[in-house]
């Protein structure tokens, strides 16, 4: 089933790397990593294996660092092509790898499938965890996929400390092509946007061994907080939907905060607001970005330059009256005029009594909706502050 590559010449190629190419070989920048096309020699057994993955139930993943649909581990697949390709990479391949690498692997073998559709990312990570020696991907692609399509395996470049600079080489997914790296401490990469409506399915996963010792984490020298600014009562009103600003709206905000953690607010600032703020930051080529990073951690851009919008708008949201509105809004304490806690505003607190027939006790709460009607009227100091 698995293409037999030479195992000679791949070991000499793992002991002198090319520096870089997207063809058959190893290549040292920006960090060890070997291409291996054509991985399934039979063009069926190949088509086989794609329509079984397809098959398999696949389970959304999302967070901040990636957004895609993943199988269960393949341990779990026992008949047909996938599970021939699983006992090909857990035994033959792996024997291959070790005699290839010179790295000792253990029988432990994490394989999954993993689907990427358009909008689908996976950011900048590193890929260590316990175990973790090589890393693998196995494309089954499009025969058409280009850059365009975006999905590609982007290999960061590493400073003096470690820490991921910018993307050195970008790998386009191409069908039937096996790439493999080392996990170690500066193995940073991640899978780019999927940019068309095509689908990135890929089988991947990481063969184990002994870990690499890993350097001690290095600190960031933390960032001074910025005094707020003070803003006029008029301007803050000019800024804010108004439908916000109502105390019982932001009393149902709150309670959506502390049940879901997240809160989205539709339409936060005036429209005409929006629209002028979208026209400088989108329209102007005056407009200087730096980008902040280690990407692993952020990756953002900071205009250089700003116009009088831009300076208005950050103006606004370090203002303290933007602070007080988010301290209504979640409940946290982020301004000292902001209650310190519920407790504080609650005007009573469980009551024990004694249940005569059996002897127990109960706790009675005050009502739920007095509660909140309670905590609402607390909430008005934000805007008997701006009057």
């Amino acid at each position: 089933m698995i293409r037999h590559a030479a195992c000679e010449k791949f070991k000499s190629f793992w002991e002198c790397p090319l520096e870089d190419g997207q063809n058959e070989g190893v290549f040292s920048k920006p960090f060890k990593h070997l291409i291996l096309p054509d991985f399934i020699e039979d063009v069926e057994t190949l088509s086989s294996i794609q329509k079984q993955l397809l098959s398999l139930d696949f389970h959304e993943k999302s967070n901040d660092l990636y957004k895609f649909r993943q199988s269960s581990d393949l341990k779990n697949v026992e008949s047909g092509p996938v599970s021939e390709l699983k006992n090909n990479l857990y035994n033959q391949f792996r024997k291959w790898l070790i005699e290839v690498t010179g790295i000792k692997l253990n029988a432990t073998v994490d394989v999954s499938c993993a689907q990427y559709s358009s909008t689908d990312v996976l950011l900048c990570h590193d890929d260590e965890l316990e175990g973790r020696r090589i890393a693998f991907i196995f494309y089954l692609v499009d025969e058409n996929w280009t850059a365009d399509d975006g999905g590609t395996l982007d290999l960061y470049s590493s400073d003096e400390h470690g820490d991921p600079v910018k993307i050195a080489k970008r790998i386009i997914p191409k069908k039937n092509t096996l790439v493999l790296f080392e996990v170690t401490p500066i193995s940073y990469h991640q899978v780019s946007e999927v940019l068309s409506e095509k689908v990135r399915l890929s089988v991947s996963g990481w063969f184990h061994g002994s870990s690499l010792p890993r350097p001690p984490l290095r600190l960031e020298k933390p960032s001074q907080p910025e005094k707020p600014e003070i803003l006029e009562q008029e301007d803050y009103f000019d800024w804010i939907n108004s439908s916000y600003m109502n105390p019982e709206a932001q009393g149902d905000i709150q309670e959506h905060f502390e049940q879901n953690s997240e809160i989205q607010l539709q339409d936060f600032l005036n429209e005409n607001i929006q629209k002028a703020l979208r026209e400088a930051l989108c329209t102007s080529d005056d407009i200087q970005w730096e980008d902040m990073g280690p990407p692993n951690k952020r990756s953002y851009g900071v205009s250089k330059n700003t116009n009088s919008i831009m300076e208005r708008t950050r103006d606004f949201f370090s203002s303290e009256l933007m602070l007080l509105l988010l301290s209504n809004m979640t409940g946290l304490r982020l301004h000292p005029l902001a209650p310190e806690s519920d407790e504080d505003d609650e005007v009573a607190v469980c009551q024990e009594s004694e249940d005569g027939a059996s002897g127990s006790k109960r706790k009675s709460r005050p009502d739920e909706s007095q509660s909140k009607k309670t905590k609402l009227g607390e909430y008005v100091f934000l805007n008997g502050l701006l009057n």
